[in-house]
């Protein structure tokens, strides 16, 4: 079993100021029960010595709740709860006297509200429950009236409550303030990076609608000088099979020609119409190169 000081070490700040805080209110109760019924001439029973010791034990049975659930977020119900039960307890163990009963009865309420706010307010009815229940055990008497040095520890005790309690609330506020600051801070940051995001994400849109543009357009560009090419190739391939034929007609014959030169014997006095075939193939052929350029271009 873990040890006091190894409790102590492994509880969260909330735990040790709740321990801080009961322990020492838990002890000034204690001593008000007994220095009433001491300067009243009441008699301390068994029912003041167990009330008592709860007071001692209590605040040790809370700070062992905080070490074993520290995120545990009802155990502050709970103990602001226990709180009111324990002071109604004490309350009547005081026999309602007038002054410490007050500023117990309402130090305990302020304390579940600022821990609470008003969620589940009806609690505060664990006050008369718990003094109904010590009169109904003990036959307790009223005995309304405290002498001053009770009145007075119950005024310090009031003044030190409050002022622990309104620096406490002072602090949470501010800490509630400075987190509200900065959430509303990184939500407006978080917008306009909302707002950015969702801009680029427009430009990015109409970049992409652009380029799908294109790329359709592409597309059909392709494929139109894609057929272009294909019909130029056709053509190609038809023009260079036609025109070869047709080239070599009056190249042949130009080559004929040039043959009769070899045996000049042969052709005496058909040198005239030797040339004249030479030169009416050789505009064959350069017809025909022209409507090959023409054709190609």
């Amino acid at each position: 079993m873990d040890s006091l000081k190894d409790m102590w070490n492994g509880t969260k700040v909330i735990g040790k100021m709740a321990f801080a805080f009961r322990g020492s209110s838990f002890l000034y109760h204690s001593f008000i029960i007994y220095y009433h019924h001491y300067s009243h001439g009441l008699r301390m029973g068994m029912l003041e010595y167990i009330t008592i010791a709860i007071l001692v034990i209590s605040p040790f049975i809370f700070i062992t709740e905080f070490y074993l659930r520290p995120l545990h977020k009802e155990l502050y119900i709970k103990h602001a709860t226990i709180d009111l039960f324990i002071v109604g307890w004490c309350v009547a163990e005081l026999n309602f006297s007038v002054v410490p009963s007050v500023i117990l009865v309402t130090a305990v309420i302020t304390n579940y509200i600022t821990t609470n706010g008003f969620d589940k307010v009806y609690r505060i009815l664990y006050l008369p429950l718990a003094a109904s229940l010590v009169f109904f055990i003990s036959g307790e008497e009223f005995v309304f009236s405290s002498n001053v040095l009770l009145q007075s520890l119950s005024f310090i005790y009031g003044l030190i409550h409050f002022s622990l309690m309104s620096y406490i609330s002072y602090k949470f506020s501010l800490r509630y303030y400075t987190n509200s600051l900065q959430l509303k801070e990184q939500k407006e940051e978080i917008n306009s990076q909302n707002e950015e995001i969702q801009q680029q994400a427009e430009e990015l849109q109409t970049l992409n609608n652009a380029l799908n543009k294109l790329n359709i357009n592409l597309e059909g560009v392709v494929a139109e000088r894609t057929i272009e090419l294909e019909e130029k190739n056709m053509r190609l391939e038809k023009h260079a099979f036609f025109n070869a034929h047709k080239l070599r007609a009056p190249l042949a014959r130009i080559i004929g020609l040039t043959q009769f030169f070899d045996y000049r014997e042969n052709i005496r006095g058909e040198e005239d119409n030797v040339i004249e075939l030479l030169k009416a193939s050789a505009q064959e052929l350069d017809d025909i190169v022209n409507d090959i350029n023409k054709n190609l271009e």
